[in-house]
């Protein structure tokens, strides 16, 4: 369902709403447009025109005059046959309203007569279609639509059929995880919990199987990943709890890093003693799955996304105006 703000303009300009999309757009007078809201909750009025003749004023000209009568009008940018328009709202739907439809009646009035609609590719002006790539509106005619999708399929092939070395990614992997391991081992014996380290672990550990493996993880990777990073959580506890046992007795007792090493699990027959060091790992692992989380999310979006090419059909109505 369309906001009420795309709704009213688009009662006045004739201009429809793409759900998927979240964006208004159409034909108005003549040119083609699309009103969409940008990520930090600006309105973004775009265009994809060329030059007939010469207007009497440059773009520069009139659209920085245009930004001074409008306080609003944050930003403007004309390159590629591509103007887009970027405004804050006003306090009220009302006011936002207004001002969006006075600016594209005023950016339309500059454009008419010396401009006109073209692919944002290669600048043809017929059969011209508004398109939404991925998350960015364009302008295609039918030969570049064509060729996009093709050029997009080639690539999401090639992407799939990129698979990676995998016994390279352990390798790296395993490297990765190293760091954070060390830091582990450094962090718990200067008395603060360790489990920040999880972070540090995580992320090396994946981003060692993705460098050394020299392609895409894949389903593979991300399990021998997360094996590794849960393993190597184990590990770090146990590594730095013995290192702790042979700095405190070594010296007294003559004991080796082996000795510690095998004396842990009398140590942790005491409860609590137990308690701190499962503690301490609990936090570790905690700190490793969140650590870990955003770039294994990454990872599997990369595997199953799928191009999106969509074309928004549309009408024109001539009958239609800002002040209609």
């Amino acid at each position: 369902m369309a906001p009420p703000i795309f709704k009213k303009i688009s009662a006045r300009t004739g201009m429809s709403y793409d759900s998927d999309s979240k964006s208004l757009y159409g034909t108005y007078q003549g040119f083609s447009t699309v009103l969409r809201v940008s990520a930090n909750n600006q309105y973004v009025l775009t265009f994809w025109v060329k030059e007939l003749s010469t207007p009497m004023q440059t773009p520069d000209e009139f659209f920085s005059g245009l930004k001074q009568n409008h306080k609003e009008l944050s930003a403007y940018s004309f390159q590629d046959n591509r103007l887009t328009l970027l405004m804050r709202g006003k306090f009220g739907a009302n006011g936002t309203v207004e001002l969006i439809l006075s600016i594209l009646d005023e950016a339309v009035g500059y454009l008419r007569g010396y401009y006109t609609d073209c692919c944002v590719s290669c600048g043809a002006t017929e059969n011209l279609d508004i398109y939404v790539v991925e998350e960015t509106p364009c302008l295609f005619c039918e030969s570049c639509s064509n060729q996009a999708q093709l050029a997009f399929t080639e690539q999401s092939h090639k992407s799939k059929a990129k698979g990676g070395n995998v016994v390279a990614g352990i390798v790296g992997a395993l490297l990765g995880s190293l760091i954070g391991v060390a830091l582990w081992v450094l962090i718990y014996q200067l008395g603060y919990i360790a489990a920040i380290s999880g972070l540090v672990l995580s992320i090396c550990t994946l981003k060692g199987y993705e460098k050394f493996s020299g392609g895409r993880m894949g389903v593979a990777g991300l399990i021998i990943c997360c094996v590794l990073m849960l393993g190597m959580v184990f590990f770090s506890q146990r590594l730095a709890f013995g290192v702790e046992i042979y700095r405190e007795f070594a010296s007294d007792y003559g004991i080796t890093f082996f000795d510690a090493w095998n004396s842990i699990p009398a140590f942790l027959e005491e409860p609590q003693i137990s308690s701190a060091y499962y503690g301490d790992m609990a936090l570790g692992y905690v700190f490793t799955i969140a650590g870990g989380a955003s770039v294994i999310y990454t990872q599997v979006r990369a595997m199953t996304h799928r191009f999106k090419m969509k074309k928004l059909e549309r009408t024109e109505r001539t009958d239609v105006g800002v002040g209609v």
